[in-house]
């Protein structure tokens, strides 16, 4: 039990808390070392396009868009500018035009080769073909997102174009593209074999399909922990896993799998929340590092940057959309080093937190590095590369993870600790009820000593100081002798009530005469002047010792204080001269009544009538420790003790002891 004023709650807390913090690292290492492995092993896979077969472009930009395909053809090369693998020119409202030439050697052996065009969020992206029957002429094809499906002669989430080798007095397949676009302006192609490209085609599908799979399966536990708990933390996890659509969206999925749906789902679903997922980012990231604690004013100047980006997408109707992306990766630049700063120093803290602050900071700042990365690609400050660029992709699911992973955990930690917390409260509870108790039995046992202690004392100065006759005298020693009995009495009630609750009671077990503990137990209805006593037995009896009575086993000292407790009931509260023990010893068990002749019990009353510190009567004298102890013992014999008659006339109480009684299990 928990005394108040010593350190248990707070040493037991320490220890669930360092508990907790040990569980919850070893759980964040497993888990980002496991994520990191299935994810480098699914995605470090080689492309296997063509040697060589990264496309050259020769571009030219036209800034309002007012030159023609005739135009474009009529520039010579060396007034282009040639462009390496990927064409990436940021935010622009410029159009631009491009010449690729394909050389004939790599059409030998295959025949025909696919060509694979990105990004798929680009607006407008026009691809002109020389026409099989007529050189001259030029057949355009609309590839870019806006245009209708299918786009390519391959359906698959990419633009996919069957290229044919080119005809014989030609050493070039040449292709024309026109591209413009409201997002960032980036082109890139790769060329395949048809069985090289069915075999990338199926490892990329398998990844995605993993990587999918755990984006549904986190956002649905984070959906239904949040349900569960209604914290913040996990509605706004919730909020930000819609960046997962955003994903979705760059892979070309939303149109490739719904197919031909109306209001250009997948435009401006990119163009949404593009603008919208570094505003969750940034609000979950402060609620998890608890920024409006630590820094109460980057945490509201944070929270405006994060209402300014929710509000952004209005920019799209309104044809803003350059502005309004302009202005986020200033906003989002701002945010990245107030948050990534916040997450340095809570890692630099001699003692952190928690182990979920840790983590999550570790995680924050690696997502907002590649966050920014991305930005600085689409803006054009870093070349693009694509698998740069992809890595807050997959950032997202293990960043989501590990957050919703120590979340989990976090709320472990918290409910193991509220049940330490609750424990030791009720430790306390049980300790301040006891305290109260013992401070009540004490001030009723002072007072029941004092009655009797008095009486001994009047009838002394009485004896020593008073000519008393004989009949005189006798009263006075009788009165001292029942208030000797009351003593006794009270003494055995306490230290039986000490036996009883000791953590291992051990009865004393010896044959015992039923009818000798009766007469000694006796003593004191004998000793009231106003009742007699009357025994019943259903075995025959002799005079003197009893001999006939057979002897049954238990602890004599025990059950003679529970039979003194139960003619002290009936002599206090009986108002007829009558009291009644009813002795029956059958085959199994002693079955011991007493009963008398009082009032009987209000029925509220007689509920609680054989717990600790109760009364039968609101208005009457006692500790309130005889009949919780009298049943005590029976129960210690393996019997009990009920209240078999309750009426007007009297009350009967009847002992049930076992014949051969052994101690009860749970002594």
């Amino acid at each position: 039990m928990v005394s108040p004023g010593k350190p248990g709650w707070a040493l037991r807390s320490r220890e669930a808390a360092r508990e907790g913090q040990v569980f919850t690292n070893s759980i964040i290492a497993r888990l980002l070392v496991a994520c990191g492995v299935l994810l480098w092993t699914l995605s470090a896979h080689p492309a296997v396009s063509l040697p060589g077969s990264e496309l050259v472009f020769l571009e030219r930009e036209a800034p309002s868009d007012a030159l023609t395909l005739t135009e474009f053809l009529a520039i010579p090369d060396t007034e282009l500018v040639p462009r390496q693998a990927v064409i990436s020119h940021g935010y622009t409202r410029s159009a631009y035009w491009a010449r690729v030439y394909i050389p004939r050697h790599l059409f030998e052996n295959s025949g025909e080769l696919w060509l694979q065009l990105g990004p798929v969020f680009l607006d407008q992206l026009t691809v002109y073909r020389r026409s099989s029957n007529t050189p001259w002429h030029w057949i355009p094809e609309e590839l870019g997102d806006r245009s209708p499906l299918p786009r390519g002669d391959i359906s698959y989430r990419h633009p996919l174009l069957i290229l044919q080798p080119p005809p014989a007095n030609s050493e070039t397949y040449e292709l024309i593209f026109h591209y413009k676009s409201s997002s960032a302006v980036l082109l890139h192609g790769k060329l395949w074999k048809p069985e090289d490209f069915l075999e990338h085609a199926s490892r990329e599908t398998v990844f995605w399909g993993f990587y999918f799979g755990l984006a549904s399966l986190s956002t649905g536990l984070g959906l239904l922990l949040a349900l569960l708990t209604r914290r913040k933390l996990l509605w706004l996890l919730c909020l930000f896993s819609s960046t997962y659509l955003l994903v979705a969206c760059i892979q070309g999925y939303i149109d490739w799998l719904l197919g031909s749906i109306p209001w250009q789902m997948q435009h401006y679903l990119t163009s949404i929340l593009t603008l919208t997922s570094y505003g969750c980012l940034f609000w979950m990231c402060a609620e998890a590092l608890n920024t409006r604690r630590e820094s109460p004013r980057l945490h509201r100047l944070v929270m405006a940057l994060v209402s300014v980006i929710f509000a952004s997408p209005v920019s799209i109707p309104l044809d803003l959309y350059n502005y309004a992306i302009q202005m986020q990766f200033v906003l989002c630049a701002i945010a990245i080093v107030i948050l990534g700063s916040i997450s340095v120093r809570g890692l630099r803290r001699q003692q952190p937190r928690s182990a979920m602050e840790r983590g999550f900071s570790v995680a924050s700042i690696w997502y907002l590095l590649t966050a920014l990365l991305a930005l600085l690609s689409l803006f054009g400050v870093l070349p693009y590369q694509e698998h740069l660029y992809a890595l807050w992709q997959y950032g997202l699911v293990v960043n989501t993870l590990i957050v919703l992973a120590l979340i989990t955990i976090n709320a472990v930690n918290e409910e193991r600790l509220e049940r330490t917390r609750l424990q030791l409260s009720h430790d306390l509870e049980v300790s301040r009820e006891a305290r109260f108790h013992q401070r009540q039995f004490m001030g009723m046992v002072a007072h029941e000593f004092r009655t009797p202690l008095s009486v001994i004392s009047a009838a002394l100065h009485n004896l020593q100081y008073l000519d008393l006759d004989k009949t005189q005298r006798h009263s006075r020693i009788a009165n001292i002798v029942r208030a000797n009995e009351r003593l006794v009495q009270l003494t055995d009630n306490c230290l039986a009530d000490s036996r009883l609750n000791a953590s291992h009671l051990q009865l004393e077990y010896g044959p015992t005469a039923i009818h000798q503990v009766i007469d000694s137990a006796g003593a004191i209805a004998r000793l009231s002047p106003k009742h007699s006593l009357v025994v019943e037995s259903s075995f025959p009896e002799t005079s003197g010792d009893n001999a006939m009575a057979p002897d049954i086993l238990v602890d004599e000292g025990l059950l003679r204080i529970a039979i003194s407790n139960l003619l002290d009931n009936a002599v206090k509260y009986s108002t007829g001269p009558e009291i009644r023990v009813i002795v029956c010893l059958s085959p199994h068990r002693l079955e011991l009544s007493v009963c008398d002749q009082g009032p009987g019990i209000e029925s509220r009353l007689a509920e609680r009538l054989f717990e600790r510190f109760q009364q039968g009567h609101l208005r009457s004298s006692g500790v309130g420790l005889g009949l919780y102890v009298s049943r005590e013992i029976a129960l210690a014999h393996g019997g009990d003790l009920v209240l078999t008659r309750n009426s007007p006339n009297g009350c009967c109480f009847t002992l049930f002891i076992p014949h051969h009684g052994t101690p009860a299990d749970d002594a």
